[in-house]
């Protein structure tokens, strides 16, 4: 417990600044904030437009959530961190070792546990859940930064796009990626976008 303390002095955080929509219609629903990303010190390093728009269709319900990362602030450093991005936890009765097992498969054909690291456009996770068969996918849309994102998805129940993160896990290269200062178009550089469907 006192090592974890420890540990959570020393991170920073996300911070709420402000909405800047929230719109609901019979079709829809937007929230979209500002966020300030500061340091464990409280000085800003990163400014965050965040969009989250929610949608149901039938009996599916989705999420696209888009990101704009704005080095507002200086030069930003993003450290290659196999859990930098969005995750989600499935249901226990969901994940790959549980009995009934659930299914990971992305979209190049990869499944359960040869899925993890790998490459592609969505990564879809499925299993039972209170009697259903229910499931879970992220997409990772083509504008988003590193497209077509690898996924740190394992078999008790992870699911999480790593497009902050290149392939270290095989050695090829440093993922370290520098994104220079800079606001809003039109004046550049543009800010770093994430975009996702869940």
């Amino acid at each position: 417990m006192e090592r974890s303390k420890q540990r959570l002095k020393a991170l920073g955080k996300i911070r709420h600044r402000k909405f800047t929509q929230l719109k609901a219609t019979k079709k829809s629903a937007v929230i979209e904030q500002l966020c300030d990303y500061v340091s464990r010190t409280g000085k800003r390093v990163l400014t965050e437009k965040r969009r989250l728009t929610f949608r149901v269709v039938g009996d599916t319900r989705t999420i696209d959530f888009d990101q704009e990362l704005i080095a507002s602030d200086g030069d930003a450093r993003f450290e290659d961190k196999k859990d930098s991005g969005l995750s989600i936890r499935v249901p226990t009765s969901m994940d790959v070792t549980s009995d009934p097992a659930g299914t990971i498969i992305n979209s190049a054909g990869d499944r359960d546990k040869d899925a993890w690291s790998k490459a592609g456009k969505w990564c879809d996770y499925n299993g039972p859940v209170a009697g259903e068969h229910l499931g879970v996918a992220i997409l990772n849309h083509p504008s988003s930064f590193r497209h077509v994102t690898r996924w740190h998805v394992r078999t008790y129940g992870l699911v999480h796009r790593q497009s902050l993160r290149l392939p270290t896990v095989q050695q090829e290269r440093p993922g370290q990626f520098i994104h220079p200062q800079g606001r809003r178009p039109p004046q550049t550089p543009p800010p770093l976008h994430l975009s996702s469907r869940r």
